[in-house]
């Protein structure tokens, strides 16, 4: 898959200002953390506020955490500026696109996207050339 990631054309419509950061997501519950951790310190290089990283790092988890609990093969995150703003991407083998399930405060799972949509100020997903998916979601300012 990161070989996919180093050839793969764009997936977002937007012209990138940056170059890109990308990690392996190994199919592991523990990723989710690790991803934080990657995120938190491309914010920081970037100079962003706490509150975006905050944000930054929310949303890399819940992508994160959908790739490691749907998929065995884990994934790949990319993060990148570009003209509409920062993006993190997630890319996994799945086809299976994410979907926002109503907010539901006593069930234990299925909020993810729900915290995505609302963090986020645009986010989608695209098919990949190979199979799988890309989920984006551009951060705001």
């Amino acid at each position: 898959m990161l070989d996919d990631v180093r050839k793969a054309p764009e997936v977002l419509a937007v012209h990138k200002v940056g170059g890109t950061s990308s990690r392996m997501i190994a199919p592991r519950p523990e990723e989710a953390q690790k991803c934080r951790a990657f995120v938190a310190k491309w914010c920081k290089t970037q100079g962003f506020a706490e509150n975006a990283t905050d944000d930054a790092c929310t949303i890399a988890s819940e992508l994160v955490a959908n790739v490691v609990t749907h998929t065995r093969n884990g994934g790949v995150i990319r993060l990148y500026l570009s003209e509409a703003g920062p993006v993190i991407e997630v890319w996994d083998n799945s086809p299976e696109p994410p979907i926002v399930q109503p907010l539901d405060l006593s069930s234990n799972s299925g909020r993810g996207m729900a915290i995505v949509a609302a963090l986020a100020a645009t986010w989608g997903t695209n098919p990949l050339a190979s199979g799988g998916k890309c989920v984006w979601a551009v951060l705001r300012d």
